[in-house]
């Protein structure tokens, strides 16, 4: 049902169905056709009456679109379709203020509203799309509204876009697809009551700052049936996209522990990328400046309100999806850089101060080389034709290197770096090479830990005794060194073996 309500409430689009038109002439009939076949296929699209407008334009009155087998019925005072006085394939879709949607969700009623300024949806899909159909709205701004203290969960929501612009174009003969999505702002507001087991009443307000979203895809595949060709063989796809800034507040109600009572939050700017471009699928995200504010309730959790930041934090995925004779690159990547919290906790935990607040930063910078021997999805997708029991049969790993493995923490620091070749002879793959291995202050950080009842002290001392006897006392005080080395099947760190 809620497919199906998402696809209806674009009443515009539905009026826009490709029944093809060959002149200006034959818009109102070209639209008529369109309702009609929409109808046959069971839309129970109706309007009152039919008006000509200014420039040729058709004026369609108090149009109700009720499909069939659905709960769902979307209302509007008009809907007027312009044609373009640049391009006779064109025409431009104008609706009234406000767009009414009724529909029952789980047996429950649920109405709300499309209110929008200025919006124009531009188009050549009702005259004559030449096999490349493509769209382009714009509005002002657009409002999707509803709830109201007489629904039982969902008491308010105003969800709105500023300076709201999306534009597609699809070539149907290559199936390439190419669009972007932007707004200045976008804000939301909303308040729900659930049961106190699922979270209790929440009350919450986000603003996005100016946003923009790119996609594009090549050989899109036309159904279920072509996904697989896709990912395996000649398909491409990427999503990438940017905001410049987001704030925003969370309160609950009663609900249960450890459920916080407020959250406020900003994040400053932040993109993220998700693709598959010639076999290779990347998942990447990054953000600067992330600040949170936690607030419990006291009956409920005794904890002080306390603040979250960090100065920036990203992480990278990156890895072949499809066969290769040759070896191909496999990247994973992430930071949380310059994570502090608030004194209030560690007030709790430490009130003389004996770990040091300085912020804590996690790095990991590791690569890899790899040769993928057969089809992802073709091998993992059970239909009974070159599928695989076991996931090493995909391929196997060449080499794999730690570029950077870098933790700091309560005063105390790790710092990693080494590479090792895989060996593939033998019934497992093994290593084989070195970890350069440096630490400093952990003999400070345990010896705190276990004073302020954190950890138990004999659990400290044998964490010490084992990197003492696995590494070597550096110049300074409380530093140690370690090489951790494969070969030959065995591990050893500074020659002494591990197994």
């Amino acid at each position: 049902m809620m497919k199906n309500l998402l696809l209806s409430s674009a009443l515009v689009l539905c009026l826009g169905a490709p029944v093809f038109a060959q002149s200006e002439d034959a818009l109102a009939d070209a639209i008529k056709a369109g309702i009609a076949q929409m109808n046959e296929e069971g839309a129970n699209l109706t309007f009152g009456a039919e008006e000509e407008g200014d420039g040729g334009a058709l004026i369609l009155r108090d149009v109700v679109l009720k499909p069939e087998g659905e709960e769902v019925t979307i209302t509007t005072d008009a809907v007027t379709v312009t044609p373009s006085a640049d391009n006779p394939n064109e025409v431009t879709f104008t609706v009234a203020d406000d767009i009414k949607v009724s529909a029952e969700l789980e047996g429950r009623p649920v109405d709300f509203s499309i209110k929008s300024e200025g919006f124009a949806l531009l188009t050549n899909m009702v005259l004559d799309a030449a096999g490349k159909p493509g769209m382009t709205i714009t509005a002002d701004s657009m409002s999707v509204v509803g709830g109201g203290e007489d629904d039982p969960i969902l008491k308010k929501m105003d969800l709105t876009f500023s300076d709201f612009a999306f534009n597609y174009i699809f070539d149907e003969a290559t199936r390439n697809l190419d669009g972007s999505l932007t707004a200045s702002e976008a804000f939301g507001d909303y308040s729900i009551d659930l049961p106190a087991e699922s979270g209790g009443k929440q009350d919450v307000k986000i603003t996005y700052g100016e946003s923009t979203t790119k996609f594009s895809g090549v050989n899109l595949p036309e159904d279920e049936k072509g996904m697989e060709k896709f990912f395996d063989q000649d398909g491409s796809f990427n999503i990438s996209s940017t905001i410049s800034s987001a704030e925003g507040e969370v309160n609950y109600g009663k609900g249960p522990a450890p459920m916080p009572q407020s959250i406020i939050f900003a994040v400053g700017p932040a993109n993220t990328n998700i693709s598959l471009l010639d076999g290779i699928g990347t998942l990447e995200t990054a953000t600067d400046t992330v600040e949170y504010n936690v607030t419990f309730d006291p009956e409920v959790m005794p904890l002080p309100s306390f603040d979250v930041k960090m100065s920036g934090a990203s992480y990278l995925m990156q890895t072949p999806l499809r066969p290769s004779e040759a070896e191909q690159d496999v990247q994973f990547d992430i930071s949380m850089r310059d994570l502090e919290v608030g004194e209030p906790v560690w007030a709790m935990i430490d009130p003389g101060q004996t770990i040091p607040r300085d912020p804590a930063t996690l790095e990991i910078d590791l690569g890899a080389k790899m040769r993928l021997d057969k089809q992802l999805i073709e091998s993992l997708d059970e239909d009974g034709t070159d599928d695989i029991l076991n996931p090493m049969e995909l391929g196997e790993f060449q080499s794999v290197d730690v570029t950077k493995l870098f933790l700091t923490i309560g005063g105390a620091t790790l710092d990693a770096s080494g590479a090792l070749n895989i060996i593939n002879e033998g019934p497992f793959p093994m290593p084989d090479g070195a970890i350069d291995i440096s630490l400093a202050g952990f003999e400070g950080l345990s010896t705190a830990l276990s004073q302020l009842g954190l950890i138990d002290p004999t659990q400290a001392a044998m964490a010490m005794g084992m990197i003492g006897a696995f590494s070597e006392p550096g110049e300074e005080p409380d530093t140690f060194t370690s090489k951790i080395e494969f070969k030959d099947g065995g591990i050893s760190a500074n020659g002494v073996p591990l197994q």
